[in-house]
């Protein structure tokens, strides 16, 4: 199904909807809900004590796995998160993200400075002024980088971490993504628009209407793209944004995750579900109890999970997709 115009929604919200059943990508739970209807639903391993969670990343295998929280440090797993340890990265951070490999590294503190990691979360130095950062992502290579700040304009290094400059206009910005060569570069605006550029941040074209727009994700290439909305439907693009379409129903979707090839897809709705598609966004699995979920991190593959939820006792979960 294509949109003929630029910025066409095409709705698919009643569309390839599918029962929530077990994908192998939890344990199986029967849950009885307050009205008394009972669903069985695939619940995921938690982890760690219950706390302020904010960031979450992961590396291209799956492995490796980090996560920040407001009241606590920043934490790494090296076994796809069965165990996790302390690091001596920034107390406190408000995000992450790594390279495919999980030896580079950046953090941010909300108010304070970024923080990059070289040798895989053993050592830290501040890099970039203190700023509100908001939104981070970086290229496979962990040499580009993209960050966005709330109400200030997009910062971009590219050697690492070690030195970053503005670029682009002010705004709301919520998300950021990075291609795998960190040529395609996308971010979203709170209340605003989709931007895009291909040639590394020089120039950026609006890619969607104007929307609540929050977390963004996409495969190696950045062509096929989802993007969460709050409130609204899911929205997904086949082609770079040029169209666009409607997936699940009407909600809360603050954050998003994408396999390397585009075809696994998860979102994530605030008080509601995950849900996973493995056909592209045609067809959903409900996943996990009703939380307030807050960031989603996906493997390359798309069969390693893990999420955290809202909260002063947010929680931790990891799965595995058979």
């Amino acid at each position: 199904m294509r949109c003929p115009l630029l910025f066409a929604l095409c709705s698919l919200a009643t569309v390839g909807w599918a029962q929530p059943r077990d994908l192998g990508c939890g344990t199986p739970q029967t849950v009885v809900f307050p009205n008394s209807v009972s669903q069985t639903l695939t619940v995921w391993a938690t982890h760690e004590t219950p706390r302020w969670w904010r960031g979450l990343a992961s590396d291209a295998s799956g492995q490796t796995l980090a996560a920040t929280a407001l009241d606590g440090p920043l934490l790494l797993s090296r076994d796809a998160g069965a165990t996790w340890q302390a690091t001596t990265g920034p107390y406190g951070a408000w995000m992450v993200a790594m390279s495919a490999n999980g030896r580079r590294l950046v953090a941010g503190v909300k108010g304070g400075n970024l923080y990059r990691s070289t040798d895989g979360g053993t050592t830290w130095q501040a890099v970039a002024q203190p700023l509100p950062w908001y939104g981070l992502s970086t290229d496979a290579t962990g040499q580009r980088w993209l960050a966005a700040v709330a109400g200030g304009p997009l910062y971009r290094s590219t050697d690492g971490g070690k030195r970053w400059q503005p670029l682009h206009v002010s705004s709301t910005w919520f998300a950021t993504a990075s291609s795998a060569n960190g040529r395609t570069l996308v971010a979203t605006e709170r209340r605003g628009f989709i931007h895009r550029s291909t040639d590394g941040g020089r120039t950026w074209q609006v890619i969607s209407p104007r929307g609540p727009w929050r977390g963004v994700a996409g495969d190696t290439q950045l062509k096929r793209l989802i993007v969460g909305v709050n409130p609204g439907h899911v929205r997904i693009s086949d082609d770079g944004g040029k169209t666009w379409r409607k997936v699940l129903h009407h909600g809360a979707w603050r954050t998003v995750a994408s396999s390397a090839d585009g075809m696994m897809f998860v979102a994530a709705q605030e008080g509601g579900h995950i849900y996973r598609s493995t056909d592209g966004g045609l067809t959903w699995q409900a996943q996990e109890m009703p939380r307030g979920w807050l960031r989603i991190a996906t493997n390359a593959v798309g069969n390693r999970l893990s999420a955290i939820s809202l909260g002063p006792n947010g929680t931790l979960h990891t799965t595995h997709c058979r």
